[in-house]
């Protein structure tokens, strides 16, 4: 096979956008279709390799993995081995753990899959995994343990064959990836069903190039159409974004055109000539350690500070991302790659020991929960990580079903024969940080006890408008209701986060929605408890503590919005059965005791927040235990009366 600069050239149009896009340049909206370039190179460069190997009779799945590894793991390794001990030293536990979890997935070859589960490719939360890009990675990994086995079942027969079957094989993916895209985008952007066809395209580019050797195209007509699809490229990268349903139909717009510059780039031409100029080839050379090396870069940087960062900040790390690409493509990737240099043995064996140094530190945090009785960082108290760390919940019930959830569940927590009542803890994430509390406590009552936490779900017109799943949970809450199956309602939920950027008439409308669904739980003749929302951050307390920065924090809620609220429980204040907890009062009461200067944590600087909104177990347990007393005193008072 013929080395090809402009495709080098190509590479480089596909990697500084996907690290602009990354770096939050807006000019680069859709940077992130420089991946969907890269598998199609990938395709095209993975086939026309093996089908030369196929040829003179050269061609074994072991030389194939071996000449893979040695292309992907070294820089990968290494990268990865860097990242520890920044992630030691920066991260707080949660975060380790989610890294260290990442480590695993990485060295398994789906990370894909992980960060499906985990996160959204464009939620604010993925700015800060170091790994995140490691999903293309996963793709192609799996693209290669299927497509040598297709090789073998189909290439022994005839050309044609491999041809039709990965013909039939893009099809069908396409078709899956549209519509995933209207009914699960998230799976649909990252697992591998949904890319086949990009991979697929370019093997089908390698099969029509090697059987159609003679195939020639007038060069006027083939310079134009590979120009036009060097402007596909381009037209995707300045004008998709993160709106655009994608992968899609959409995506055959850089797809297709990544296929015109390989198919009709001829030597001397206009396209050939500017893929082919030094910078872009060197780019290029150098692109795959550049994709690695930016999204560390920017994740631990984003990660240090609270804010964007600036735009000289971002430009340091663009530069320092293609200095460190270029060292460890000279001093790393070249030499793995020379089997003069470094023998198979020898590149099997460190390949071993580096895989099982990184899956021993990934298993270890994991196992650990992100190390948090290990480490201590910057001047926060010895003991202050354990107490950040995330409370494991049990989210199943006795009855087996799903406590916290993001449709339709209700599971019972707490069973008895007495008859003291039954109690539900009903709302969103807000109301499953008290999960562990409400269980206990129902248990040591002798409580009949449900909870329903929805993610995502407080049962406001907005959110049941765009949610099935949100209105199913209402409409399976109030057919219990209809039941009578209980006695006390725990509502709980983030309704001044939920409500605080709305426009006016849209919160106004959301607001009455909930106080018509309690209107409808106090006329069935429940006891309401509605938890007075707990303050929000701007950032998280745990992430400005770990930089010394708690005195710039400040918080998300408006005044406006908090009034508007409050007005409106006055109102529901006529139901006897209508009770108000005052959670942010017992929160600021642990910390300095006024919102001017509370910080998220507690007057011994143990945090009593785990993000900008959700708390720590030791803020949740603050929490309930200043519920419980007030409800065992008003209980205590209805008996007396």
């Amino acid at each position: 096979m013929n080395y090809r600069k402009d495709i080098d050239g190509l590479r480089a149009i596909a990697v500084v956008p996907v690290i602009l896009f990354h770096a939050g340049f807006p000019m680069f909206s859709g940077g992130f279709v420089g991946v969907d370039v890269f598998f199609v190179i990938s395709g095209y460069l993975i086939t026309s390799l093996i089908l030369q190997d196929y040829a003179v009779g050269n061609y074994s799945l072991q030389r194939f993995y071996i000449k893979r590894a040695r292309r992907i793991l070294p820089a990968l390794f290494f990268v990865m081995g860097v990242c520890i001990p920044f992630a030691w030293h920066w991260f707080l536990p949660y975060d380790l753990l989610d890294f260290s979890q990442s480590v695993v997935a990485t060295l398994s070859f789906v990370s894909n899959i992980f960060f499906w589960l985990k996160t959204g490719y464009f939620d604010i939360e993925a700015e800060f995994k170091p790994l995140l890009h490691t999903w293309s990675l996963a793709v192609e990994e799996q693209y290669y343990l299927l497509f040598p086995l297709l090789i073998a079942l189909l290439l022994n027969r005839t050309h044609k064959k491999l041809f039709w079957g990965l013909v039939l094989l893009a099809l069908a993916s396409l078709a899956f990836t549209q519509w995933g895209a209207y009914h699960a985008p998230s799976a649909n952007f990252f697992l591998f069903p949904s890319r086949l066809w990009e991979l697929a395209m370019g093997a089908l580019l390698a099969l029509h190039m090697r059987d159609k050797s003679n195939f020639t195209l007038q060069p006027q007509i083939a310079q134009a159409l590979s120009l036009a699809g060097l402007g596909a490229i381009l037209f995707a990268v300045f004008y998709f974004n993160q709106h655009t349903r994608y992968p899609s139909l959409y995506t055959l717009m850089p797809t297709l055109g990544t296929a015109a510059v390989i198919l009709f780039s001829r030597p001397g031409s206009v396209s050939d000539r500017l893929l082919s100029t030094p910078v872009l080839v060197g780019l290029g050379l150098i692109s795959y350690s550049a994709y690695l090396w930016h999204q560390p870069l920017l994740a631990f940087a984003r990660y240090q500070v609270l804010g964007e960062l600036s735009l000289s900040a971002l430009c340091g790390i663009v530069l320092l991302t293609f200095f460190l690409a270029w060292t460890s493509w000279r001093f790393i990737e070249r030499p793995f790659r020379n089997v003069s240099l470094i023998s198979n043995q020898k590149v099997v064996m460190i390949f071993c020991v580096s895989g099982l140094l990184l899956f021993s530190f990934g298993i270890a945090g994991y196992k650990t929960g992100g190390f948090p009785m290990w480490r201590t960082i910057g001047d926060l108290p010895s003991d202050y990580l354990p107490h950040a760390n995330a409370s494991r919940k049990q989210n199943i019930g006795i009855d087996g079903a799903l406590c916290i959830s993001g449709g339709p569940s209700m599971c019972q927590v707490a069973r008895s024969d007495s008859p003291a009542g039954s109690m539900l803890l009903l709302g969103d994430s807000h109301s499953a940080d008290l999960t562990n509390q409400f269980k206990a406590f129902a248990s040591s009552h002798q409580l009949n006890a449900w909870q329903m936490s929805i993610t995502g779900c407080a049962f406001l017109i907005t959110q049941l408008a765009g949610s099935k799943t949100c209105h199913a949970a209402k409409d399976l809450l109030l057919s219990k209701i209809a039941e009578n199956k209980f006695t006390d309602v725990l509502v709980v939920g983030n309704y001044f986060g939920h409500t605080n950027a709305q426009h006016p008439e849209t919160r106004a409308i959301d607001i009455d929605a909930l106080k018509s669904l309690m209107e409808q739980l106090l006329q069935a003749g429940v006891k309401v408890t509605f938890f007075i929302p707990r303050p929000s951050f701007v950032f998280s307390p745990l992430r400005a503590a770990a930089i010394g920065r708690l005195d710039t924090l400040r918080s998300a809620d408006s005044e406006e919005v908090i009034q508007e609220w409050r007005r409106t429980l006055q109102t529901l204040s006529s139901y006897p059965n209508f009770y108000v907890f005052d959670q942010d009062r017992t929160l600021l009461d642990a910390g300095c005791g006024a919102m001017s200067c509370f910080n998220g944590h507690a007057k011994n600087l143990l945090p009593l927040y785990r993000d900008n909104s959700h708390l720590t177990e030791l803020g949740s347990q603050l929490v309930f235990d200043a519920f419980v007393q007030s409800y065992l005193d008003r209980a205590s008072s209805a008996r007396k009366n």
